[in-house]
């Protein structure tokens, strides 16, 4: 059993209290393709669809850190929007797997 995944977005302007949804792109398995459907593939398909509607209108995409890699920026810039990336740190997500000897446990 898979699951399918939306992808989705919203429209949103400071200082106003309305949003205009954005079309969903889904994650599931693409036909012809070996690897596995990803966040990443579905948001450059959803460029691939829809930033010519949206980059007109100075739109910024803000997404986490998986889509801050160079290829991803890069193909937003192509399509003339704009891009910021959001990280979150959780304090205890980093264990480092090996020890010094003598550091203890």
């Amino acid at each position: 059993m898979s699951a399918i995944i939306e992808l989705k977005g919203v429209g949103a302007a400071y200082g106003q209290s309305q949003v205009i949804a954005l079309p969903p792109e889904y994650i599931m398995p693409q036909d012809g393709h070996a690897k596995q459907d990803c966040e990443r593939a579905a948001g450059k398909r959803w460029l691939g669809a829809h930033a010519a509607q949206v980059a007109p209108h100075g739109v910024t995409f803000l997404g986490d850190d998986l889509y801050s890699n160079q290829p991803f920026c890069a193909l937003v810039l192509q399509h003339r929007c704009n891009f910021t990336a959001v990280l979150i740190l959780e304090i205890n997500w980093y264990r480092p797997a090996i020890r010094a000897p003598g550091l203890g446990s």
